[in-house]
This record gives structure tokens, sequence and C-alpha cells, in this order.
């Protein structure tokens, strides 16, 4: 007898007691190399054009796993159905999983000109910070079309060449914040102001810092200290600590970025305008305006 569950703390102990379910296979997220080869099988029988490089597609994928493919699939078969397209190209599969990720462009909905220059210059910032810490060709596509499920704007980005490393430094944390908080900064730096539309961005980056500090035992203050809060009570003097701990790393992320995009103020300046003006920036195009964007290590100097 074979069972499958991805709520395994659900079971009752007596179905893995001995001779029971007790042989445990354990299948985790597909990397980056099989969920291209699950895109090909729900290609089948499919008119596609030739050549599509579905590795490419697979890394705008992470932690997806077959049904997303297949999901992803049909969306980009329907995007071409509704455009009268001959076959399904890149573009359509792009499209797809920005379907499936932030849902559906919501073009009825009409956004103010200060606020669609406030998310062009958000939008903008995430990602310069991006190029600028190397990632430069991570940044697939840059909209500030609103989505059906609330995002007004979006980076969609492809992870490192290959997305299934298991392990990060300090330092790659640390990265992931500050292209985080690149839209903030962004605002700070072009408009005077923040606004809400960071709300997302500063959960995911006081979640990540926190994790560091706590989880991971990666912060200086509280070096190889691992603080579960839900088996261990803290003192408040450790628990003043993480707080310190927390607020300092992300004024520095925060810092870092603002450096950033003053450096590529130019770049940042002309990218929001041009969003506004077109309001999706992708492929070569999109390339061409992250190339000039100053690195970190460079500026540095």
């Amino acid at each position: 007898v074979l069972d499958a569950t991805n709520r395994i703390e659900d079971l009752d102990g007596a179905l893995q007691r001995p001779g029971r379910f007790d042989r445990k296979i354990i299948v985790g997220p597909p990397t980056v190399a099989t969920r291209a080869e699950i895109l090909r099988i729900h290609v089948r029988g499919k008119l596609v054009e030739d050549g599509i490089d579905f590795e490419r597609i697979a890394r705008l994928t992470p932690g997806m796993v077959g049904a997303d493919m297949k999901a992803i699939v049909n969306e980009a078969a329907l995007l071409a159905t509704r455009e009268d397209a001959d076959k399904i190209t890149s573009d359509h599969f792009v499209r797809a999983i920005e379907n499936v990720v932030v849902g559906h462009k919501d073009r009825g909905r009409r956004l103010s000109a200060p606020d669609r220059k406030a998310v062009a210059v958000h939008e903008a910032g995430h990602a310069i910070v991006q190029a600028a810490l190397g990632r430069g060709k991570n940044v697939a596509r840059v909209s500030i079309i609103p989505h059906s499920l609330g995002s007004l704007g979006h980076n969609l980005n492809t992870p490192e060449e290959e997305d299934d490393s298991l392990l990060q430094t300090t330092e790659d944390i640390m990265r992931d914040v500050a292209h985080l908080l690149g839209g903030r900064a962004a605002e700070q730096i072009c408009l005077g102001s923040v606004s809400t539309g960071a709300a997302d961005d500063l959960g995911r980056a006081n979640e990540l810092v926190h994790r560091l500090i706590t989880r991971w035992g990666l912060s200086a203050a509280l070096f190889n200290r691992v603080l579960d809060s839900e088996r261990m009570e803290w003192s408040d003097n450790t628990a003043q600590l993480v707080d310190t701990e927390l607020s300092r790393l992300l004024r520095e992320a925060y810092e870092q970025a603002m450096g950033i995009l003053t450096t590529n103020r130019l770049v940042l300046d002309a990218m929001a305008a041009e969003l506004l003006e077109r309001e999706e920036l992708s492929g070569a195009e999109l390339t061409s305006r992250l190339s000039v964007v100053t690195l970190l290590r460079d500026a540095a100097r």
C-alpha cells in the first residue's frame, strides 16, 4: 500500500508504527532541470515555437512544483489562444508565470499620477539594486501594471545560475535584504518620502534578518546562538540584543541600497521615466538599461 501526503504531521501515529507506513520517501521540490523536464512533458501535443529555452523559463519558477508547471503551461496556452497566435512563445510562458505569481493584469484599475510615479520609482529601485549587486541578468521583467492579486507593480526575477543551493552566507542574505529595501530607498531619494507600497518588502526583509539572528546564528552579537522562541524563554537582555541587531542589520542594508541608488541616480530617473511611458521593460532592452549600472564593488573603490 502506498500513500502520499504533504501534511505528515497530521497523520495518526498508529499509521507510522513499524510494519505499517514505516518507510518514508521524502520527495522535495523539483530542481531547475527537473522543472524544465516537467514543462516539456506538459507541452506535448501543443503547438510551441521552436527553440524555447525551457531551462530559462524554469529558473523563473523557484520553489514551484509539478502542479505549478502544469498551470503555467495551461495559462500560456490560454494566452496564445486569446491572441490568435499560431504557437505558444517564450513570452507567453513568461507572462503565464506572472499571472500565476502575481495575478492577471488589471488594466481597469486606474492609479493616480502620483501613485504611478511612486510605483515606477519603486520598481526601478528594486531592479537597479539587484543589478548593482551583480544580479542584473536575473531581472527578467519590470512592470508597473497593477495585477489582480493586489500588486501595483513587480520585478520578475530569475534566481542565481542554480537556484537549488541549500546554503547561504551572511553576505548572501544581506544582499537579498538590500534588494528588498531598494524600492523604499528609491522612493526616499526621488520623491523625498516613502509610502506604504513597501509593506510586503519590509515584512520579508524583517523575517529574513530575524531568521539570520535567531535561527541561523549569523549575527555578530549573537554569533552561533540559536534562539527557538517556542522551546526556550528569552531573557530581557537577549530580547534586547535581538531587537538591537535586527535594527542594525536592517539599517545597514537600507543604507547600502541608498548608496547604490544615489550612485546610479541618473539610471534610476531614466528607468522610472521609461516605465511611466511604457509600463513594462523586459528582454534585451531591460538588460541594456541595467548594463550601465555601477556595480557595488566598483562604487566602493
